[in-house]
C-alpha cells in the first residue's frame, strides 16, 4: 500500500494515511465511533443526568465509561475484538485505566 501524502486530506480505497496527518485523524475519528457503536453495548455505561454514557471521544482519544471494574473490563474485551476484526489493536502503552469507587449517586 502506498501511504498518502501529509497534505493530502483525502483517502483512497487502500491507501494508509500517516499518523497525525489530517487524513489520519479523519480516519480515526469516524472510524473509532463506528467501532465502538459495534463493540460497546448502548446499556453499557453510566447515567450522566438521565443520560446513559459509555464513550466520550476527543481527536484520537477516548473516554470508556462504566459502573463497574467488571463492566469496564468486559466492555475493553469486546472493543479489543472488535479492533482485531478490522485489523487494527489497541496500543497498551497508551492505554490508562482508571477506577473511581465510592462516588455516591443523587437523587434529586
Amino acid at each position: 500500500m502506498e501511504p498518502l501524502s501529509p497534505d493530502d486530506d483525502t483517502a483512497a480505497d487502500g491507501a494508509v494515511a500517516p499518523q497525525n496527518s489530517p487524513s489520519s485523524f479523519s480516519l480515526e475519528a469516524s472510524g473509532s465511533k463506528y467501532l465502538l457503536r459495534e463493540a460497546i453495548s448502548e446499556k453499557s455505561g453510566t447515567l450522566i443526568n438521565g443520560v446513559n454514557i459509555n464513550n466520550i471521544r476527543y481527536a484520537d482519544d477516548t473516554v470508556i465509561l462504566a459502573e463497574s471494574e467488571k463492566q469496564l473490563q468486559a466492555m475493553l474485551d469486546r472493543i479489543v475484538d472488535k479492533c482485531k476484526e478490522y485489523g487494527m489493536e489497541i496500543n497498551a502503552k497508551k492505554t490508562k485505566t482508571m477506577y473511581i469507587e465510592g462516588i455516591q449517586k443523587r437523587s434529586r
